[in-house]
C-alpha cells in the first residue's frame, strides 16, 4: 500500500501541483503531518496496514486521479438540477434500482432459447400462464441444466457506496456497465470493526474531521484538487449493472449486501441459485 516514508519524501505528488502553487500549501502540509501522527498512534495497536492506511489522503494512492469536469458536463448538470430540489447528499445505502421480472423476463428467455416459438407467440402465451406454471418452468430449468448462460440476459442494477480500496477490488470484476460518481465527503467514510474495537475510534474520527475541515477550506477555489486530501476511507458512490453469472464470481464484502436484494427482487432465481451453490460446495 502506501508507506509513510513515501509520503514524507513527497508531500506533493505531481497530480496536485495546483495546491503547491496556491495559498493552501501550508494547510495541506499541516494536515498531512497531523495524519501521520494519528497513523502512528493507530499503528501501535493495529498492525494491519490495510486498516491504518485508510487514514492516508487519496493524493498518495497511485490509482486515484481526478479528472476535472468538462464544460459540457457542468452545463448539463446545471440543466438537470433545475428540475430537482436542492439537497445535501448523504451516504447512499446499497440498493437495487433495476431488476428483471423473473415471471416474465426469465420465462420468455427460456422459451426463446429452448423452443422454436416466435417472440410474439411467446408473449401471448405467457399471458395465459398461471403463477404456478411459471414457477415450475423456472424450477425445471435449474434442475435439468448444469450451466445457465440464459441468465446473462437478466440484468440487475445496483447503487452502493465504497471506500476507495474496496472500489478498486470491485472494479476488477466483470460488469455490463460501471460508473463511479465524483467523490463527495457527505457520502461518509468506512470505519472497520477493528478500529471500533481497538479503543482508538476517537483518534480515527478526529483524523477524518481534521481532513474534512481542510477540505472545505481548500474547496472554495480548488474544488477538484481538494478531494485529493480526503482519506482513502471516504466513500465513493457507484452504479453498476451486472447479471447473475457475473455476480456469482464477485469476491467482495459487498456481495453480502447484494444477495438479499436479489432475493427480494427475484426470489425464485435466488433460491435456485443458492441450492446450486450449496450442492457445489458439498461436492
Amino acid at each position: 500500500m502506501i508507506s509513510i516514508d513515501t509520503i514524507k519524501q513527497n508531500f506533493f505528488p505531481e497530480k496536485i501541483n495546483a495546491i503547491r502553487h496556491s495559498e493552501y500549501e501550508f494547510l495541506f502540509r499541516d494536515t498531512i503531518e497531523f495524519i501521520l501522527e494519528q497513523h502512528q498512534k493507530l499503528s501501535t495497536e493495529i498492525t494491519d496496514n490495510t486498516i491504518t492506511d485508510l487514514l492516508f489522503p487519496l493524493a498518495y494512492h497511485p490509482d486515484f486521479i481526478l479528472s476535472p469536469e468538462s464544460i459540457n458536463h457542468s452545463q448539463y448538470s446545471d440543466y438537470l438540477n433545475q428540475f430537482t430540489p436542492p439537497h445535501k447528499p448523504s451516504r447512499p445505502e446499497t440498493k437495487i434500482i433495476n431488476h428483471p421480472e423473473e415471471e416474465t423476463d426469465l420465462v420468455r428467455i427460456l422459451f426463446q432459447r429452448f423452443t422454436t416459438s416466435s417472440y410474439e407467440t411467446i408473449i401471448e402465451r405467457q399471458k395465459m400462464f398461471t403463477l404456478e406454471q411459471k414457477e415450475n418452468i423456472q424450477s425445471q430449468y435449474f434442475i435439468l441444466n448444469q450451466s445457465f448462460p440464459e441468465l446473462d440476459f437478466l440484468s440487475y442494477t445496483f447503487e452502493a457506496a465504497l471506500d476507495f480500496n474496496s472500489l478498486q477490488k470491485l472494479k476488477k470484476h466483470s460488469f455490463q456497465a460501471f460508473i463511479t460518481l465524483p467523490i463527495i465527503p457527505t457520502h461518509g467514510y468506512y470505519t472497520p470493526e477493528t478500529i471500533i474495537n481497538s479503543g482508538l475510534l476517537s483518534t480515527y474520527v478526529m483524523t477524518m474531521k481534521k481532513t474534512l475541515d481542510a477540505f472545505y477550506k481548500i474547496s472554495g477555489e480548488l474544488s477538484t484538487h481538494a478531494c485529493y486530501l480526503l482519506p482513502i476511507a471516504f466513500n465513493h458512490k457507484v452504479i453498476f449493472t451486472i447479471n447473475i453469472n457475473q455476480l456469482l464470481k464477485i469476491n467482495s464484502p459487498l456481495i453480502d449486501e447484494l444477495w438479499p436484494l436479489v432475493k427480494k427482487a427475484t426470489p425464485t432465481i435466488y433460491h435456485n441459485i443458492q441450492k446450486l451453490k450449496q450442492n457445489y460446495e458439498t461436492q
